[in-house]
């Protein structure tokens, strides 16, 4: 993410700051270019694959479904995107760990012995990583005492991506 902010530093930040006389590397300046970073790219996430998928992929068919509520694909899109900021936040919090140097990242693939090879290995275990602890936290918010509280919303709705809009605390 710090080349990113780079980018977004030189291409617009630094004239929006310009007026404030507040350096790159001020924590301030930082959170807040991230966080706006990141919510717009959160919107655009799903606003970009939602749209496309609504448009070409789903079955419009199933709308007239009687479960189907009245505005329901206005209703889907509304609670997605009122969780992106919330979701925002932690996701922030790793990038600024990241930008302030608190990583193992690197920019360079050749700055491990292995090259393309440890990238490869590293892309297959991160998701079947991650795909092994979404499934057993989903699997945990059909608990009782946590499902009708917080996991609910995202079973009552089946058409746009439900996947990208679960509740802001999950």
């Amino acid at each position: 993410m710090d080349i990113v902010l780079d980018y977004a530093d030189a291409a617009l930040l630094d004239k929006v700051y310009s007026n404030f006389a507040i350096p790159r590397d001020n924590i301030w300046r930082q959170l807040v270019s991230l966080l706006t970073i990141v919510n717009i790219g959160g919107f655009l996430l799903y606003i970009i694959p939602a749209s496309l998928s609504y448009h070409f992929l789903f079955d419009k068919r199933h709308l007239n479904h009687p479960l189907i509520l009245k505005d329901q694909v206005r209703k889907e899109i509304k609670y997605a995107l009122g969780s992106i900021p919330y979701m925002s936040l932690p996701t922030t919090a790793v990038f600024m760990f990241e930008v302030r140097g608190y990583s193992k990242l690197y920019d360079n693939v050749h700055q491990f012995r292995l090259g393309w090879i440890a990238v490869a290995f590293q892309i297959v275990t991160f998701i079947l990583f991650t795909d092994c602890f979404i499934y057993w936290i989903h699997r945990g918010l059909h608990h009782k005492l946590i499902y009708k509280y917080i996991h609910k919303d995202h079973h009552k709705y089946v058409c746009v991506l439900s996947c990208s809009r679960p509740h802001c605390i999950e």
